[in-house]
């Protein structure tokens, strides 16, 4: 097809042509007079004939060219704003609209440091430098942003507006904390292997010094002192054996391994607790899902914990719920308790070291089962409104063996 600019010059010109041969045609009928007005007339039309497609054609160069702006503006993942001295919004893209969470229609036009008094860095800030700020949105949530201001002239004058560049921190700042509580934890992990593998062997004298006493004492006094003594030494030895277990890099053992039966087993071991606390299991863990490539211990133990944690947390006569599904190449699984629930300044922590809430608890459980999650190259999260429950829900990848041995994990 031709492109309507061609056509527009070519009608034009042709009119031109035509013009001028009108022209031509009527001084060879007229007097001389007459001919230089005709001949005046031809010329002025043929130049305003070629100024106009000259024109339009310009114009849908312009046009063609805003077009093409505005869908680079449009596309770019950065908000971008072109703002006056005063903070006005002559310019600003769809992605910076959607990073501040308001209407176009309510930006373009205005004030931006009225409708978001945090943008006033935005004016101030030095060219080119890389800055953050923290903007707050409609809903009362706080936005990280990192952006660069830089001053731009119109028709090479002095400085009269501002473009800025910005973009939405949340995600790269949720990375690098994560990053931080990895390398925190691994520190952390290092060290309290080494003290725990220090404290292993005095702890394995004390306690078999205390079975001695506790065969040859006669006393009833003494036995049962030697027996609490047993009792508190088997309680640290299991805090001692949880600590290796956080500390120590560990080497899964994979193999081919259904959910479903791990669950079974883990069950079984609680089944007349529950039946005493007339709590009651309800869910689809019975039915049988693919079988996938994983460490059946270390999965086992992450059920082991998180079923111990809804039962303390359940009241007698509640209920738990388990249930599994696959989808998107992932096994996902929660466990849902109707107790108390977790007050939302305590959820935060519920994966820190050595955090708990129990009285008797070690606050290694929920740190060794994200450690065993994420090893496995999965994530686990917890949900929790006080006075519902609480629902853990634990995400990890669908391999089969064939799978994992094509990555190397086999």
């Amino acid at each position: 097809m031709v492109p309507v600019s061609i056509h527009t010059k070519f009608l034009l010109l042709l009119l031109g042509i035509l013009v001028v041969l009108f022209s031509i045609f009527a001084m060879i009928q007229s007097g001389p007079e007459t001919r230089l007005l005709w001949l005046f007339s031809g010329t002025l039309i043929v130049m305003g004939c070629a100024v106009y497609a000259a024109v339009r054609t310009r114009s849908i160069e312009l046009n063609e060219n805003v077009r093409l702006m505005q869908g680079i503006l449009a596309s770019i993942s950065s908000g971008v704003a072109l703002l006056t001295p005063d903070g006005s919004v002559k310019l600003m893209n769809r992605q910076g609209v959607h990073i501040l969470q308001r209407g176009k229609e309510d930006l373009v036009g205005s004030r931006l440091t009225e409708i978001v008094p945090e943008t006033q860095a935005f004016l101030h800030a030095r060219a080119g430098a890389r800055e953050e700020i923290a903007v707050q949105v409609p809903g009362g949530n706080s936005v990280p942003i990192g952006f660069t201001s830089s001053p731009y002239a119109v028709g090479g004058g002095d400085p009269e507006y501002r473009i800025v560049v910005f973009q939405d921190l949340t995600e790269l700042k949720a990375l690098q904390g994560e990053l931080m509580n990895k390398e925190r934890f691994a520190a952390m992990g290092r060290v309290v292997a080494g003290v725990a593998h220090e404290i292993r062997n005095p702890l394995f004298g004390i306690s078999a010094i205390g079975q001695i006493l506790e065969r040859e004492l006669k006393d009833p006094a003494q036995q049962e002192l030697c027996h609490a003594l047993l009792a508190e030494t088997k309680r640290l030895n299991h805090l001692v054996e949880e600590l290796l277990l956080y500390g120590r890099p560990m080497k899964l053992l994979r193999e081919d391994t259904d959910l479903r039966v791990l669950w079974e087993e883990v069950l079984d071991q609680h089944r007349e607790e529950l039946r005493e606390r007339g709590i009651k299991v309800t869910g689809d863990y019975a039915v049988r899902h693919p079988i996938a490539y994983f460490d059946p211990y270390q999965v086992r133990q992450v059920f082991q914990n998180l079923l111990r944690n809804a039962m303390e947390a359940t009241p007698d006569g509640g209920s738990i719920s388990i249930t599994m599904l696959l989808a998107d190449n992932f096994l996902m699984f929660r466990v849902t308790d109707n107790g108390s629930g977790i007050p939302k300044d305590n959820l935060e922590h519920v994966f820190d070291l050595f955090y708990t809430t129990k009285p008797k608890g070690t606050g290694l459980g929920l740190a060794i089962c994200r450690k065993i999650i994420r090893d496995h190259g999965g994530d686990i999260e917890i949900e929790s409104t006080v006075g519902v429950g609480t629902t853990v829900s634990v995400t990890l990848p669908y391999r089969s063996f064939a799978e994992a041995e094509a990555i190397g994990l086999a």
